[in-house]
């Protein structure tokens, strides 16, 4: 499957450097290219796109306010590029949305596109279109007569946070077990389902890694592979290994693939950083 993708942002070296990089991804086809909100609007309207890497911080009419009139069945999925400080960056963090910080690198793109590709092909993209609505509704609510873009996505983001899931139900058998999401330790893909570990006990629980990323605190958790997720506070040591995957080690000795497509996202939660914060 190729994703059509398009490309809005006022720089056009920004534009120009961001399409050489998607030149490497083979089932990726630019289809075209804005410079503000107004033309971005009749490109998406005309070309149709899957995917839309949008600018936040363009003159005149923003990124969010073109996407704010667009309906919501015209609006693509965005990976949204911006030079954003860390304590707005939280608000995409905690909305679950994408996103890469200027200056765009291989490696954050690698790790975007396999989490839109995710997207794309599992059963998550609605929930994720509901949380970009969210997100749009709640910064025009935030957003305090003479205060900043910045100012009311921070405010959108305590108050996504304060909304996520607290627990799961995990259905087995016939009954159902209530697990506190702050109590795993980490998570394990295995096929449709996912293993959730706490301590020596492993829950099976129907859901993608994709679903359960997006009830999951990003200052808690992180992902380190495709096929798992880790509490940050149950990390004992990272290994570095040639060709830049690794593994993690937590505290009951469990060792865990990391991949280099998660690594840089991964080291940042864990230094403390928000995810992009160089």
């Amino acid at each position: 499957m190729t994703l059509r993708v398009v490309l809005i942002d006022d720089e056009p070296l920004a534009r120009s450097g961001l399409r050489a990089l998607l030149a490497t991804q083979p089932d990726l086809e630019v289809v075209g290219e804005a410079g503000d909100g107004l033309e971005a609007i009749e490109l998406i309207r005309t070309r149709r796109p899957d995917v839309a890497f949008l600018d936040v911080e363009m003159p005149g009419l923003d990124g969010f306010g073109m996407l704010e009139r667009l309906a919501r069945e015209e609006r693509p999925w965005v990976v949204f590029v911006t030079a954003f400080d860390a304590h707005a960056l939280r608000a995409f963090q905690m909305h679950a949305l994408q996103y890469v910080l200027k200056p765009i690198t291989a490696e954050a793109l690698d790790a975007v596109m396999e989490r839109v590709r995710e997207v794309q092909l599992g059963s998550t993209a609605r929930e994720l279109t509901d949380r970009l609505e969210r997100l749009l509704r709640e910064r025009e609510e935030l957003m305090k007569p003479g205060g900043s873009a910045r100012e009311a996505l921070i405010d959108a983001a305590t108050a996504a946070a304060s909304a996520r899931p607290t627990r799961w139900l995990v259905r087995s058998s016939g009954t159902a077990e209530v697990i506190a999401i702050d109590a795993v330790e980490r998570i394990e893909a295995d096929g449709d389902y996912a293993r959730l570990h706490i301590g020596r006990q492993v829950h099976l629980h129907r859901a993608t890694m994709q679903a359960l990323s997006l009830d999951l605190d990003p200052r808690r958790f992180a992902r380190v592979h495709r096929s798992h997720i880790v509490r940050i506070d149950h990390v004992r040591t990272v290994r570095s290994e040639p060709g830049g995957d690794g593994a993690v080690v937590l505290n009951d000795g469990v060792e865990v693939p990391l991949s280099r497509t998660y690594r840089d996202a991964f080291l940042s939660v864990l230094e403390g950083r928000p995810r992009g914060e160089s």
